[in-house]
């Protein structure tokens, strides 16, 4: 006579191991499309750091009136002049944008902030709002925009790197993702 129960045991190990089965490759596929996911958020916040942040300072790095100690301190409230507006949306954008950006990038645009806020403060004290070239040769003029100068050639150089290791993040990413 043939046991029932012997049959049914071995039908339930063969139903519970393809169940087994079929949740393994369910986990499997689950965990691939969290990995990219996850990939897709990171591209994502490279994307947005390199619009919102790195990319615009590395554009505009060059330009002298963003960057430079200029002949006159811009003025926010008292010129409708169009490279003070210029000016100033580049900036409330970066600073606006700055939490994109890492512990570094944010140190040292905080710390050019502040050398050139020390150099037009130190400028506008002595009276020398409008004569650039004459606070320069003082020696605290000198002093200041050393400072300032050193600053600045550090954030350059950051912003290049900064730019070229963004670039290359993205790129790997764009790989993986097969967004190409």
């Amino acid at each position: 006579m043939v046991d029932l129960t012997g049959i049914a045991t071995l039908i339930l190990v063969f139903v519970t191991g393809y169940y087994a089965w079929q949740t393994r490759n369910q986990l499997s596929i689950m965990s691939k499309n969290m990995k990219r996911e996850q990939q897709l958020k990171e591209y994502e916040r490279l994307i947005k750091k390199m619009l919102n942040l790195v990319g615009p300072l590395f554009a505009k790095k060059t330009h002298g009136f963003l960057f430079d100690a200029t002949e006159s301190e811009p003025s926010r409230y008292t010129t409708w002049e169009p490279l003070d507006i210029e000016y100033f949306d580049f900036w409330d954008n970066i600073k606006i944008n700055m939490y994109l950006g890492s512990s570094e990038i944010v140190s040292m645009l905080n710390n050019y902030f502040v050398a050139k806020d020390d150099y037009w403060i130190a400028r506008n004290l002595r009276g020398y709002s409008q004569m650039r070239k004459t606070f320069e040769a003082t020696p605290e003029g000198q002093q200041k925009k050393y400072e300032f100068d050193i600053k600045k050639t550090s954030l350059y150089s950051y912003i290049d790197a900064e730019y070229t290791a963004l670039l290359r993040e993205i790129d790997c990413i764009e790989q993986e993702l097969n967004l190409r």
